[in-house]
């Protein structure tokens, strides 16, 4: 390698932007044979490096909020499935039942079904794209001092890898074509990005990848694409819980999202940083404290699940308060509070091992 400045024989690269993803636009690796060559070739690096590591925090903030995704889609997965058919490229869902009088919330998720990594993650996204709604803060305090344009956009799909069915107890298979909800994201330089958190149902396992990318492979009709600003998703969520008298799952689910607050603040006071400064920290630093703030938001939602079951609340996820019995308490009127406070996650001591329930970083 040669340095950039000099032109002589360099093996140190530029920390700033090493290790950036591709894109659509390709950048050369800079190298510099000492930090005086570097800061004297800064004037011309710079706007190089900035784009790069824009693009670098946009990949960690994708990768990020997807895991703490999964997380709390596994805590607190709300569908029974009884077994799996596998035929070609459908996955079939067989739904089981919900509790003695079919209103039981919260389901364990079967992990025995689904060995496969790309398989789990596959069904934890499962119709859920618009519950990423519900990550607003989440991905809002990620992408604080993020320059750019974040929208919300709604698609529909083709050619997808996998397709994924759910067959109710008598044997009616849920045919809807539904939309899909992602975020467009257009960095300063005008570099576009599909931020896809729930992708995996699809078989789009990769967060984040470039906005032309997806639309050639993804998008059946870029007429229909409609965009909206950036924490719509969050409202009209809600607003179809209530239509659909999911009065129950959207209570949950605020409540999931004030766990998920408490815990990116406990990870901010033990880590003595803002979120967003995580992203720039050096790869195995910035390895250790994400895997550090999944684990919290993994024991907040955790704490929220026990402290439900301790409670006793069961409630409809699908047809509200119609129906059901027994409940000897209601979760409209229920507060994390009423059971007692929650001891804070505390990491442990030395090297981080893993990431809870997320082995693998990557499916």
């Amino acid at each position: 390698m040669k340095c950039a400045y000099c032109g002589s024989d360099a093996i140190l690269a530029c920390n700033g932007c090493k290790g950036a993803p591709g894109s659509g636009q390709h950048y050369n690796q800079v190298f510099y044979c000492n930090a005086v060559c570097q800061k004297a070739d800064w004037v011309n690096h710079k706007p190089t490096c900035t784009a790069l590591r824009n693009r670098k925090t946009l990949y960690h903030v994708a990768e990020t909020a997807q895991l703490a995704f999964y997380a709390f889609r596994e805590i607190l997965f709300d569908i029974s499935i009884d077994r799996v058919k596998e035929d070609k490229n459908v996955m079939y869902l067989y739904e089981g039942h919900y509790g003695t009088h079919g209103d039981r919330l919260l389901m364990p998720f079967p992990s025995h079904l689904f060995p496969q990594l790309q398989d789990k993650y596959a069904v934890l996204s499962f119709l859920t794209c618009t519950e990423v709604g519900y990550f607003f803060e989440v991905i809002d305090r990620l992408l604080k001092g993020t320059k750019g344009r974040f929208e919300e956009v709604t698609v529909q799909l083709k050619d997808t890898p996998r397709a994924m069915k759910l067959v109710a107890t008598n044997n009616t298979e849920d045919a809807v074509d539904y939309e899909h909800y992602l975020m467009k994201i257009t960095l300063p330089n005008g570099e576009t990005y599909a931020l896809n958190i729930a992708g995996a149902q699809h078989g789009d396992y990769e967060a984040c990848v470039p906005w032309q990318q997806y639309v050639n492979s993804r998008i059946r009709n870029l007429e229909s694409v409609t965009y909206k600003t950036f924490g719509s998703l969050r409202s009209m969520t809600q607003q179809l819980h209530y239509q659909m008298h999911n009065y129950g799952l959207r209570r949950l689910f605020e409540l999931a999202v004030q766990s998920m607050s408490e815990g990116m603040q406990i990870w901010c006071q033990q880590n003595k940083m803002q979120l967003d400064n995580m992203l720039k920290l050096t790869e195995q630093a910035f390895v250790e404290k994400q895997t550090a703030f999944i684990r919290c938001i993994e024991h907040e939602l955790s704490g929220l699940k026990e402290e439900l079951e301790e409670a006793s609340v069961i409630v409809a996820a699908r047809i509200g308060d119609h129906g059901t019995k027994e409940r000897p308490m209601n979760i409209h009127h229920y507060h994390s509070e009423d059971i007692h406070p929650r001891i804070p996650y505390v990491e442990p001591p030395g090297p981080s091992k893993g990431m809870g329930v997320h082995d693998s970083r990557t499916p």
